[in-house]
């Protein structure tokens, strides 16, 4: 991975922490997230109810049908699910730090 590249995950790790921050949540970024392989995720984040490890994937242009799935009507919630393997939940930061406090 280039300078550039690191940089902006850095960045975007950066700006994450500052939002959940703002939702009131205890979150902090991972020193050498990407670099260390005893670090497996790129930002915590800490409630009462859950320590979470969260892996942060930024692209400029990208997930564009995710966006389109989750905005359409009155979706709060999407969900992927393939073949014999677990389901994912996708919802917005909103919804995400709404849930934690709760």
């Amino acid at each position: 991975m280039g300078k550039r590249e690191r940089e902006k995950g850095r960045r975007r790790e950066q700006e994450l922490v500052r939002l959940l921050k703002r939702f009131g949540l205890r979150a902090s970024r991972v020193p050498l997230s990407g670099a260390a392989n005893t670090a497996k995720c790129d930002v915590v984040v800490e409630s009462e109810k859950a320590r979470l490890c969260v892996e942060l994937k930024a692209r400029k242009d990208g997930w564009k049908q995710l966006h389109r799935w989750l905005t359409t009507g009155d979706v709060d919630m999407l969900v992927l699910w393939a073949d014999r393997k677990q389901p994912l939940v996708v919802v917005d930061l909103d919804l995400f730090a709404y849930l934690l406090q709760k």
